[in-house]
């Protein structure tokens, strides 16, 4: 079980990164 929440956090982090490093690049190209 620990585990499990280890990895749901960890791409939940992962996923908020991607997502924020694809924002700041869009930001960019339409600037």
């Amino acid at each position: 079980m620990c585990v499990y929440v280890r990895m749901s956090v960890y791409i939940y982090i992962v996923h908020t990164v991607y997502s924020l490093s694809l924002l700041s690049l869009i930001v960019t190209i339409v600037q």
